[in-house]
């Protein structure tokens, strides 16, 4: 099992496009193999998030991208073109109170 930090929520230092560039089907597994990745997920450690003010800081908009990469294909993804509709998601966070991200 390897580990991608990409993933991670709650490491706040990881640019957003490379969240979004990231590729869960990794080259070193077969066809078959890829087959069998069923999704994706992104984890937060409580220990690192120790307020709702943090957590939704970390947490938006790198979901956006994580879940952006369980449905798009790789030869698909335009981070330019998700990078604009983060920005008015953003919009929409803040109008609800959701602090800015303090990932870059």
């Amino acid at each position: 099992v390897a580990v991608y930090p990409d993933y991670y929520l709650d490491i706040g230092d990881i640019p957003l496009q490379r969240t979004y560039e990231f590729n869960p089907l990794p080259p070193s597994l077969t066809a078959e193999q890829q087959q069998h990745v069923i999704g994706v997920q992104g984890n937060m450690w409580g220990e690192n998030t120790v307020s709702l003010q943090k957590i939704d800081s970390f947490s938006f908009p790198r979901l956006l991208a994580i879940a952006e990469t369980g449905w798009t294909q790789q030869a698909l993804k335009n981070y330019k073109d998700f990078e604009a509709r983060a920005d008015q998601f953003e919009k929409r966070l803040k109008l609800l109170g959701v602090p800015s991200p303090v990932a870059p």
